[in-house]
Order: C-alpha cells, then sequence, then structure tokens
C-alpha cells in the first residue's frame, strides 16, 4: 500500500457505512520490539528442548535430519491426554551439552514449510536433572 492510499484510508476513521461506524488506525508492529514472556534458562545436565509450531505432518526422520548434527537420544511427541492427537510440539532429549547448544541455535528454522520455536525445557518440580531415555513413539 503506497503511503497516499494509506492516507485515503485512515481519513475513513469514524466514517459511517449504513449505520455501522469504522475505525481505522494505523498497523503498529510490535514483534520486533516484544521480548519473549518466558525465556528457560539451560539447567545443567538436562539436555532436553521444547519445539513448538510444527507442522502436523511433520515425522520423526524430519527431526533427526534437522538435527544432523546433534546427538539426539529420544523424541517425544506433545499429544491430547484424552484423544491422543499430535498437538504441534515436541520435546527432544540429546546426549551431550553440546547437541543441547547447536539445537538452540535452531531457534526460528523453517522445517516442513513453518518456522518453528525452540527453546530449553522446563524440567518438571523434583525432576532428576540427568537425561531421560525414552523409546521412540508415534510419529514415524
Amino acid at each position: 500500500m503506497t503511503e497516499a492510499a494509506a492516507k485515503r484510508a485512515l481519513a475513513l476513521d469514524g466514517s459511517d457505512m449504513g449505520g455501522f461506524y469504522l475505525k481505522i488506525q494505523q498497523y503498529k508492529t510490535t514483534r520486533a520490539n516484544r521480548v519473549p514472556d518466558f525465556a528457560p534458562k539451560i539447567v545443567e545436565g538436562y539436555n532436553r528442548i521444547y519445539i513448538g509450531n510444527l507442522s502436523w505432518d511433520i515425522t520423526e526422520d524430519d527431526l533427526k535430519k534437522f538435527f544432523s548434527d546433534c546427538n539426539i537420544s529420544s523424541i517425544r511427541w506433545g499429544t491430547d491426554k484424552e484423544t491422543g492427537e499430535f498437538r504441534g510440539y515436541a520435546h527432544v532429549d540429546f546426549s551431550d551439552n553440546l547437541s543441547l547448544l547447536m539445537a538452540l541455535k535452531l531457534d526460528q528454522q523453517i522445517v516442513c514449510g513453518r518456522a518453528i520455536k525452540i527453546s530449553c525445557a522446563v524440567p518438571m518440580k523434583g525432576a532428576k536433572t540427568y537425561n531421560f531415555f525414552y523409546t521412540h513413539n508415534h510419529r514415524q
């Protein structure tokens, strides 16, 4: 949209459209200045990440290929507890801290057409801070 067109659109603010009144405001971006509400810190010995905004079609092989430079020990898919349906996120455990650090640097990269969110996973209260080994399940 050109600046002139934007000014014309803004001039219509408050106009009557068949009994409805238009509210037109300039778009303000806050994304660039936005500070994440919650950014978990690395917990020594806890080499698990959270990955969000995953494609509904992603597979275990897709994640393994994406993290090919990292030593994955397990992948757990986020599922609905009642229906078992995939909820668009996963937790990945790595066998070493270097792999965790490399994985964190891949935040916002495109996987299966979507910019994924990668952050440290938050240990459950009372959880031991060592790697857990789960069997690979679900989305193969």
